[in-house]
């Protein structure tokens, strides 16, 4: 029983020197975090072991390990699925999106009348929302035909969200109301979108 008990006992010293010199050489991080959670797991198996085997219920450490190892891979592999699923989705938003933006730019240029549109469009991201996938905002600048010169390039920079360079804010520029009207009605159709999520703008020239 002594003998039992200096070999339980020296095991133990081994252990914590083994685990304080791991502790020292591990670098700070994720690894050192899932190492000291682990090796908390087995000094405490190791402390407990002989109590439990007295009991005739002797716990094996090597299925322990087993067990631990299983569980440390299930959340790792949860972790990773979240990712995987999230960017996953990111990926699905941005071709919607970009299928929008083209549909839009396409029916805009289908109007006698303007020569060049760009789009852009907000939409509901949140998957965990009932109204993902919704169109939030759809945004639209036209460059009219008159605007067309023979003489010289016309430089048309990709429009951007709201305030953003791209449209022009000059007050003698105006958009053809009729024309104007009659696009956002078509948008409107198009989208199944109301009609005051529509903005319609004029491309910088």
């Amino acid at each position: 029983m002594f003998e039992v008990l200096k070999n339980w006992i020296i095991g133990i010293v081994t252990l914590v020197l083994f685990l304080a010199v791991l502790e020292i050489l591990l670098p700070s991080g994720k690894i050192k975090k899932v190492v000291n959670l682990v090796s908390g797991f087995v000094l405490i198996i190791a402390i407990i072991n002989p109590f439990i085997a007295l009991s005739g219920k002797d716990l094996n450490l090597a299925d322990f390990q087993v067990s631990s190892s299983n569980f440390l891979d299930q959340k790792d592999i949860q972790q990773k699925s979240k990712v995987l699923e999230e960017s996953r989705i990111r990926q699905i938003i941005e071709v919607y999106r970009m299928k929008i933006i083209e549909q839009a730019e396409k029916a805009a240029k289908g109007f006698e009348g303007i020569y060049e549109a760009k789009a852009d469009v907000i939409i509901n991201e949140d998957a965990t929302s009932d109204d993902f996938g919704i169109i939030e905002r759809l945004y639209i600048g036209i460059l009219p035909e008159y605007k067309k010169s023979k003489n010289r390039l016309i430089k048309i920079e990709d429009i951007k969200t709201g305030e953003a360079n791209g449209l022009n804010k000059s007050a003698d520029l105006v958009i053809d109301e009729e024309l104007k009207e009659k696009l956002v009605n078509k948008i409107s159709i198009l989208f199944n979108l109301e009609k005051e999520s529509i903005v319609i703008t004029l491309l910088e020239v």
